[in-house]
């Protein structure tokens, strides 16, 4: 079994879009945020541009999203699944897929994203803030999306990054020593979710001898 980097798709109702819609809506911000770097920091008007534009374009994918979504009564579970080989020793995934509740989540994410952006389009240090604004949107959805336990820990693991320069760096009054509370707090919450995840999955191996940390087959087991 491959360790690292088999993208093979072995399971994707989204085949009929004949690309990865849920993959692509997860990394068009951090793209956007790799452009930003990339931006000259004396004009943060080109970074503020480059975060209009990534935000409302997710949120376009995102609309692009509900329509592609069956919320006829007769079809339950989740629809758009990606299913590729990730870590496969490890029998970690890269699972994506939405339901009735992660697909008005995704789309109230991506709505709320450029209406925050533009309604800090005086703040300071413009360049730093698109580039934190636009990684979180990226974490956000990703763990809206994720269907593997682990992928979904990595993605709410990866929220508390930006979320602490953010509030460090654009908060008020204690600024630095609130973002340090809630970071810490967070991530020793994060110790007690790692460990209800793995042992599930270990639990679950012991008994089929099989590793994994799909949620759909964590949660019916």
């Amino acid at each position: 079994m491959p360790l690292l980097g088999d993208l093979t798709t072995t399971v994707s109702t989204s085949a009929k879009l004949g690309y990865p819609l849920l993959t692509f809506l997860v990394f068009l911000p951090a793209i956007g945020a790799i452009v930003t770097m990339l931006m000259p920091a004396r004009r943060p008007e080109l970074s503020r541009a480059v975060g209009y534009v990534t935000s409302v374009a997710t949120f376009g994918m995102a609309l692009f999203l509900l329509t592609q979504f069956d919320a006829s009564p007769l079809r339950s579970g989740y629809q758009l699944v990606e299913d590729h080989a990730w870590i496969g020793q490890l029998g970690v995934r890269w699972t994506l897929g939405v339901d009735g509740i992660s697909l008005f989540m995704v789309a109230l994410s991506a709505l709320l994203f450029p209406l925050a952006i533009l309604a800090s389009a005086k703040v300071a240090k413009a360049k730093q803030f698109i580039v934190w604004m636009l990684l979180l949107e990226s974490a956000m959805i990703g763990v809206f999306l994720a269907l593997d336990a682990m992928v979904f820990f990595i993605f709410f693991e990866f929220v508390l990054v930006p979320m602490y320069f953010l509030i460090a760096g654009w908060g008020h009054d204690n600024r630095r020593y609130a973002a340090m509370k809630f970071f810490l707090f967070t991530m020793a919450g994060s110790a007690f979710l790692f460990a209800g995840i793995v042992s599930v999955a270990f639990m679950r191996e012991h008994s089929t001898h099989v590793l994994t940390f799909d949620v759909r087959t964590l949660t019916d087991w």
